[in-house]
């Protein structure tokens, strides 16, 4: 315990903690001598100090700390000290910088499974972040420094149709670069197009689905669909490009019935290959609007039970013909396979007409039947 004389100089509080908005705050200077203080930084101001006298009575002195528009922390110390002697003490300031500011397009991130570019997260200029990276390579960023920072994250298509996830960070470059922000992205799972996966419920319906050899769960997503192969993103949607059903145990007719109505094969726009063959239980004529698909290069419709039609048709005439602007149905199909039906009788002078003619490969791929039926050529 200090004697009742003896010479003492004090200050409280002994740290000051000011937010980047400022503050004024009271500190109180217990002497019984004469002292005078001191602080370098113009960013503090201290309330004028008292005459020097002896002895003094408890003295409070306003601390007013300015507005930190830096996005640093700073430090100031107000040394408060005896006029004629060894006795001193401090009042330690600390004050914090700017804090950052995270401006988000949207409150979560998210990308349709097309890919875009529609997150952006834009910071208060000049601030001390760097950013940090994203743990996914089909997320990058492009930064745009005009004014502030503005990051827009552009996410690349997707063909799986299940999500995905990427976390996008920031982080501070000043002292141990700690990382002060992340987003988590949610790309969704691409879609297929709702017209295709509905001809090909219909197909299911028609060609009792439910007896296939590794049928489809029409509950589950059409990607997990056994014998169908997508395209990649058009139009933001994913589209049939293959469907291989061969040797499923197909049954029924694909140009409608009683039960069902005619299955729309040909409103699979981006088909490129069919293949139905070694369905023996696939009967009915062939089906007419085929040649509708523009994009179909293999047609394989071979070992089943197809017959003619009304009038005798076998091979539809219209898979020679030509749209109202002449161009040729089915120029770019290279494989046609329809032999092993039981298809009988003459075949369109405009089948053998046709430019792909000697690619379809008549005497193996066409004429030959099966039960006595054949198939000749005009």
């Amino acid at each position: 315990t200090q004697r009742e004389g003896q010479p003492r100089l004090s200050v409280n509080p002994r740290r000051i903690e000011a937010p980047t908005e400022g503050m004024t705050r009271v500190i109180t200077i217990s002497s019984n001598v004469g002292w005078n203080r001191v602080n370098a930084s113009s960013w503090v101001t201290v309330g004028a100090t008292p005459p020097t006298r002896s002895p003094l009575t408890d003295t409070t002195l306003l601390v007013t700390v300015g507005r930190n528009t830096s996005f640093n922390p700073r430090i100031d110390t107000i040394f408060i000290r005896q006029n004629s002697g060894s006795l001193r003490d401090t009042v330690a300031i600390y004050q914090a910088g700017v804090s950052p500011t995270f401006s988000a397009s949207s409150p979560r991130a998210s990308a349709s499974g097309a890919g875009d570019n529609s997150f952006v997260v834009n910071i208060n200029a000049n601030y001390p972040i760097a950013y940090a990276g994203v743990d996914r390579s089909w997320v990058s960023a492009t930064i745009d420094s005009v004014s502030g920072v503005r990051y827009s994250f552009r996410v690349a298509p997707t063909t799986s149709g299940v999500s995905r996830t990427a976390t996008i960070s920031f982080k501070n470059t000043n002292g141990e670069a700690e990382l002060i922000k992340t987003y988590t992205l949610i790309q969704r799972g691409a879609t297929v197009s709702v017209a295709d996966s509905t001809v090909l419920t219909r197909l299911y319906r028609a060609a009792t689905g439910v007896i296939w050899q590794n049928g489809w769960d029409l509950s589950n997503p059409v990607f997990t669909w056994s014998g169908v192969t997508l395209t990649g993103i058009i139009d933001g949607e994913l589209r049939v490009r293959e469907l291989n059903l061969s040797g499923r145990r197909l049954f029924g007719l694909l140009v409608g019935g009683i039960q069902e109505p005619r299955v729309p094969l040909e409103e699979l726009e981006y088909l490129e290959k069919l293949n139905l063959s070694n369905n023996p239980s696939l009967a009915g004529e062939l089906p007419v609007d085929l040649f509708r698909l523009r994009y179909l290069k293999e047609l394989d419709l071979s070992n089943c039970n197809f017959s003619n039609g009304a009038g005798g048709r076998n091979i539809p005439e219209q898979w020679g013909g030509r749209d109202s602007n002449n161009v040729l149905y089915f120029s770019e199909l290279e494989v046609l396979r329809v032999f092993g039906n039981m298809l009988n009788g003459i075949i369109p002078v405009r089948i053998k007409d046709h430019d792909n003619w000697d690619k379809w490969d008549w005497e193996r791929n066409i004429r030959p039947q099966k039960s006595g039926n054949e198939l000749t050529a005009p």
